[in-house]
């Protein structure tokens, strides 16, 4: 049987992103049950571990939390040192009311309709 840490080992993901993923399922089941894949993205070395949408800008201005293959309205994993996995769409992702900065609560994935 593979586990989650073992997925997230083959998609590349560093042991920061890992240990925060298996920290996350501990605390919140259901993220254990959100898809979190590799797709190339890239996060702003120095954030906080944690989740964010695809729209969220640096609170100084200099662009977006996630800098490469982002999608504004898909919800991210980012670690420090800019190791990013991609939760798919959310639909509390891609506007005014999205999530920016490490989260309390998990993702809960949603279909595009």
């Amino acid at each position: 049987m593979t586990t989650r840490r073992d997925l997230l080992r083959r998609l590349g993901l560093t042991a920061a992103l890992t240990a925060g993923m298996s920290a996350l399922t501990v605390v919140f089941p259901e993220v254990a049950n959100a898809a979190c894949k590799a797709t190339g993205c890239k996060g702003r070395p120095g954030v906080k571990q944690g989740q964010y949408c695809g729209n969220c800008v640096m609170a100084d201005g200099s662009g977006y939390v996630v800098t490469a293959k982002r999608v504004p309205d898909h919800g991210y994993e980012l670690a420090p040192d800019g190791s990013c996995c991609d939760y798919g769409y959310l639909a509390d992702c891609g506007g005014y009311t999205a999530r920016c900065g490490p989260r309390t609560k998990p993702f809960v994935p949603k279909r595009k309709r």
